[in-house]
Parts: C-alpha cells; sequence; structure tokens
C-alpha cells in the first residue's frame, strides 16, 4: 500500500495502527533494496518514531528493529 516511499517525496496520511504497521513493514522492504544516505535514515527513523508514538507502537517498532 505505501511502497512510494523516497526521502523527499510521497508522504501518507497514517490513520490507523494497522497502516502505521504496514508502513513499517513496507518501508523495511524498501529499504533493504536501497543504498540509503545517512540523512535518509534519520528522516525515515524520526518519521517512523512519530509515528509509532502516536499509535502506541514503541515497543513492538523497537522490538522488530523498526526504530
Amino acid at each position: 500500500m505505501y511502497k512510494k516511499m523516497s526521502y523527499t517525496s510521497y508522504e501518507p496520511e497514517i490513520k490507523t495502527k494497522e497502516q502505521a504497521r504496514e508502513y513499517a513493514i513496507d518501508y523495511q522492504q524498501w529499504a533493504s533494496t536501497k543504498d540509503l544516505s545517512w540523512g535518509e535514515v534519520i528522516h525515515f527513523s524520526n518519521k517512523l518514531s512519530t509515528i509509532a508514538k502516536k499509535f502506541g507502537l514503541v515497543k513492538e517498532f523497537k522490538e522488530n528493529g523498526i526504530i
């Protein structure tokens, strides 16, 4: 669902906990195929941390190595 990721564009609107999980999974799959700069890593780390806090997923995301 959130496959169109890039550093400078495409900011999905995440409204549910399930969408947050799906975004994190898609990010992991996408990032594993890219050679990300440190700036991109920091950008997504901050974004995923914010999403995790919003939906109460901090522990889950940490356990799965997302943040």
